[in-house]
């Protein structure tokens, strides 16, 4: 009995000692940054100065503009075209890369190469491609003569939310393309073999038999979606400073604008504490409805 309690007392210690160090950096640069954020956002502080505590009069002024729900509203959109265009094409090309025997190395990597991409790059050459008066998207469609299609995609605010939303979805199909093919992959090929033999489509291989055993793997790309929408900052604030007035403004890039170029810090993180609520709420109905799904 001592010789098995000791042993257990080791390995206790071990598991203390192999965690701590990942623990602190975690404490120390996640949990005690967020704990300032919450504090912050309770107070008026424009980043100098003694801050002021006001409560929940931060969280007030945000629910009471207009702009902040047209804000809201833009991120909406973001999300759903993701939930729309992204994960759906992530899924077709993984499953097409999967079913590819020669090129396939090439094509995965031609398809991943947007998103090793820095996005400010991303965001400058699409800025140019839709320049309205001498972007390449415009051109185009005027020497083919669809001229009554041009349009300033980037200043006029029925269309511009979208022309940056899309940018976005763009760059990163690749990104969920690999996450889905590595699930993919990770399939027995018997089974695959032998829905083909009992005679099997694709579309029926990939809907009935793949993608229902990796549903795990979609949810964690579906999440990933979630916070990366919540988080998307350079591409509305390269290709429009969130403009026109904040027609093409994400969360963050309203935190941004708060925290820097309104000195008003505690508004920012009364933003950025609504963001990390809203990442939290989409993963809880993220695993619900996979839950449901699964059940």
């Amino acid at each position: 009995m001592n010789q098995r309690k000791k042993k257990k007392m080791s390995d206790v210690r071990f598991s203390i000692l192999f965690s701590l160090p990942s623990t602190v950096i975690y404490t120390c640069f996640m949990i005690v940054p967020l704990i300032g954020v919450v504090y912050y956002s309770l107070t008026q502080w424009s980043g100098a100065g003694e801050p002021k505590y006001i409560g929940f009069n931060n969280f007030l002024f945000l629910f009471h503009s207009s702009d902040f729900w047209i804000i809201i509203k833009n991120t909406g959109i973001l999300i759903f075209l993701h939930m729309l265009i992204q994960i759906p094409a992530a899924i077709f090309l993984a499953y097409v890369l999967l079913r590819t025997k020669r090129g396939f190395r090439f094509y995965r990597g031609i398809f991943f190469l947007p998103t090793i991409i820095s996005a400010t790059v991303i965001g400058l050459m699409f800025s140019l491609i839709l320049n309205a008066d001498v972007g390449s998207l415009n051109a185009i469609l005027r020497g083919i003569g669809l001229e009554s299609l041009a349009k300033n995609w980037l200043s006029d605010p029925k269309i511009v939310v979208f022309a940056v939303s899309l940018t976005l979805v763009w760059q990163y199909i690749g990104y969920h393309m690999s996450v889905i093919l590595a699930g993919m992959q990770s399939l027995s090929e018997e089974i695959v073999e032998s829905a083909v033999i009992d005679g099997a489509n694709n579309f029926k291989l990939c809907t009935c038999i793949i993608l229902p055993q990796i549903k795990g793997v979609i949810q964690v790309s579906v999440m990933f979606c979630f916070t990366g929408c919540l988080k998307a900052f350079e591409h509305s604030f390269i290709m429009t400073w969130g403009g026109p007035g904040v027609r093409s403004t994400f969360l963050a890039v309203h935190m941004y604008k708060l925290a820097y170029f309104s000195s008003e810090l505690g508004k920012g993180c009364a933003v950025a504490v609504i963001i990390v609520i809203s990442a939290l709420l989409l993963t809880k109905i993220s695993n619900l409805v996979f839950d449901e799904e699964e059940n």
